[in-house]
């Protein structure tokens, strides 16, 4: 008999309506996995079934007299006892009425675990107290996205070529000096008249010294155009590189150095 009337009351407070009052600080189950261990009434002594009956309907008086803290104190005892599921809806039910809208919402979450028959009731009831029955996943933090980096490195610039096409064009024109003042020099040797002679000496020492004139200019220029050249490797090895590119929220410019 005892163990019909306790089967009994464990639906009880499927009847009641809800209410709401000041919220106390939510209190949810510590631990659903344990809570959900269901065992059949069958299961158990009767010394515990005993004390399990006189929990619940000291906890189902402090409900009707509105007591609702200590009757979910009361039933979270008798679920303890008897780990059967109707403990957990009715401390749901009971936090619901205290105004403890978080702590109702886990205790519904332990009872619909354990998946009761009326288990499509429970889910709109859930949802109506502004929640869902599955406590969601805390959402993954965004990726970074990747850094696109564009290298912009330092370069010799224009003059060492400046340079080389000087030198280019010296060395040209004092070959060509240097190939008329041989002509003139062979054509002084070949006059058979002092004066002509003279004249064509004269124009061969001028080609050959505006020859040696472009040579040493060739000369310097070519030194000057791999001077150039050595030290923009240098400055480029030692002083680094300059680096522009997009991240998420906006730009980066960046110095980087190699030693």
């Amino acid at each position: 008999m005892k163990r019909t009337r306790l089967l009994i009351g464990l639906c009880t407070l499927t009847c009641f309506s809800s209410g709401a009052m000041a919220a106390p600080a939510a209190t949810g189950p510590t631990n659903v996995a344990e809570l959900t261990d269901i065992r059949e009434i069958g299961a158990l002594d009767q010394k515990t079934l005993d004390e399990a009956e006189a929990v619940f309907f000291d906890g189902l008086g402090h409900y009707r007299a509105g007591r609702f803290e200590a009757a979910a104190q009361a039933f979270q005892k008798a679920h303890a006892l008897t780990r059967h599921r109707d403990m957990l809806f009715n401390v749901a039910r009971s936090r619901e009425r205290m105004g403890d809208i978080p702590g109702a919402v886990e205790w519904y979450r332990a009872y619909l675990a354990t998946q009761p028959a009326d288990e499509t009731a429970v889910i709109h009831k859930v949802r109506q107290l502004g929640a869902e029955p599955v406590a969601q996943a805390p959402a993954a933090a965004p990726t970074e996205e990747p850094v696109e980096v564009e290298t912009i490195e330092r370069g010799p610039g224009p003059w060492p070529w400046i340079a080389a096409g000087v030198g280019v064009a010296a060395l040209a024109g004092g070959a060509v000096m240097g190939f008329q003042a041989l002509g003139e020099a062979q054509s002084a040797r070949d006059a058979e008249i002092r004066s002509t002679a003279s004249k064509h000496k004269d124009t061969a020492e001028s080609r050959a010294l505006v020859a040696d004139i472009c040579f040493g200019t060739a000369a310097l220029a070519a030194g000057t155009a791999v001077f150039l050249w050595w030290r923009a490797d240098a400055e480029a090895a030692g002083a680094g590189r300059i680096d522009v590119g997009m991240i998420p929220g906006g730009g980066a410019l960046g110095y980087s150095g190699r030693f």
